[in-house]
């Protein structure tokens, strides 16, 4: 399909210089977060909008805005660091489930506080529940990062499986186990819980 991602599209940035540019804007050159910005953008804007396209008919957030809010997150978190684009890629995708997951959540508060209690159409239908996806993932974090990682990069990246392996630096095969036993976990864990 051509929504995946595929590396730089013809006439972007190389992975050489946006591997450079977020080492220069983490160093504490600031200049280069706009040139780092502008080399990414189509990317994250395709990214997003694939996303959220996938994950409900009714979303109240455009890509622009899941880019923007991701963006100020990672700026904002002096903490990251990223040894290659692979890297932030990855917390990229990280970052946009927390956006997602809080924006449900707050939309959840809004309709209890409107309705007096939780609804119940939350429990009910077909589309996610990202707060609950969210909790599982945080808990399948405990038990094995890198396949909570893959969720992230596949369904919430918008990552195609070669794609997710290359980043995470694994083969495909291991891949494949991973993405089973991730979305096996998560079910259970949205059908049982902790238990």
């Amino acid at each position: 399909m051509g929504s995946c991602f595929n590396g730089p599209m013809e006439g972007s940035a190389s992975p050489a210089p946006i591997t450079g540019l977020l080492q220069i804007w983490r160093a504490g050159d600031q200049s280069a977060q706009g040139a780092l910005f502008d080399a990414i953008y189509p990317e994250l804007r395709r990214l997003a909008s694939s996303r959220i396209r996938g994950l409900a008919r009714n979303s109240t957030i455009h890509p622009t805005e899941l880019i923007h809010e991701a963006w100020i997150r990672i700026a904002k978190n002096t903490g990251m660091s990223f040894e290659n684009r692979n890297a932030f890629y990855a917390a990229t995708a990280m970052i946009m489930r927390r956006v997602l997951v809080d924006r449900a959540r707050n939309r959840g508060a809004q309709k209890r506080r409107d309705s007096g209690d939780w609804p119940v159409e939350s429990f009910t239908s077909p589309e996610f529940d990202l707060p609950s996806i969210n909790e599982a993932l945080e808990a399948l974090e405990l038990v094995c990062e890198r396949q909570a990682r893959q969720v992230d990069l596949r369904f919430f990246g918008g990552f195609s499986a070669e794609e997710a392996s290359n980043i995470l630096g694994v083969s495909t095969a291991t891949l494949k186990r991973d993405w089973l036993a991730a979305r096996m976990f998560i079910r259970h864990f949205l059908e049982h819980g902790r238990t």
